[in-house]
Parts: C-alpha cells; structure tokens; sequence
C-alpha cells in the first residue's frame, strides 16, 4: 500500500504543479512519448525473448489507446464538474485536475514498464530501481488477488 500512497502523491503533486503552471499539453507529450517507447521496448523485449506475437502486439496498442480514452474521460468529468460549479457562481480556478492525475499515473506505469522492459533486455539497471519496481509490481499483483477474492 505505501508504494501506491507514494505513487498516488507524486501524481497529485505533479498535478498540483501542471494545473499551477497551465501545462496540459506538457503531461500529455510526455505520457504519448511513454507509451511510443513502452512499445519499442516491448516489442524488442519479446524479440529478445522470442516471444513476438502480432495478437500481443495489437493488444498493446489497443490498451495504449484504451489509456488516451481514459485521460479523455478524465478530462470530460473534469470539464462536467468545472462547468456545473461554475453555473453556481462557484469559482474553482481550473478544471483539469483528474485529467492531469489520471495523466500522471499512467505516465508512472508506462515508466515502469520501461524499466521491467529494458531489465528483459538486459540492459544494466541500478539496482535501487530494479528494487523498487520489483515491490511496486508484487504490491500490485497483491493487491490484484485481495480484489479477485473479493468478487
């Protein structure tokens, strides 16, 4: 829980700051940058592996656009709540908090798979975040099984 309370904190301080400064377009490059080197190396990771398959490969991509539809209905919930608050005379400043933190966490998954990726490719990664995306993909897949238990 803590390396998703971590992560949850850097999203929202990162949206913080991108809202403050008015950088949309910032989170939204470098997430598209992300999920364009995510692929490359994936796709090079499941070569190395010989594991390439076009069916993996469009699923790749149809989960990648699945996250710009996300950011997209974040961005929508954000514009729905700005525009009913400001029908009231409630004045919230600006309206792009979830988009920016729905953003912000996928830009943090892509990373991390980039690193899972390059460490299948054998590419020396320091061993502090080898570390860290270890913990942060066990927590996950615990997480994952407490909520399949549940249903």
């Amino acid at each position: 829980m803590e390396n998703k309370g971590l992560q949850a904190a850097f999203s929202a301080a990162a949206a913080v700051f991108a809202v403050y400064f008015g950088m949309l377009s910032v989170p939204l490059a470098l997430l598209a940058i992300a999920m364009a080197v995510d692929y490359i190396t994936g796709v090079a990771a499941a070569c190395a592996d010989h594991m390439l398959s076009s069916r993996r490969g469009l699923k790749g991509i149809l989960k990648k656009l699945g996250c710009i539809i996300l950011v997209g209905v974040a961005m929508c919930a954000d514009y729905l709540i700005y525009a009913g608050l400001s029908a009231m005379n409630i004045d919230i400043g600006s309206g792009l908090w979830f988009g920016l933190l729905v953003c912000f966490w996928l830009l943090i998954n892509e990373l991390i798979s980039i690193t899972e990726n390059l460490i299948r490719l054998d590419v020396p990664v320091p061993p502090f975040l080898s570390g860290i995306i270890k913990r942060l993909k066990e927590r996950i897949e615990k997480e994952g099984d407490k909520n399949n238990e549940l249903k």
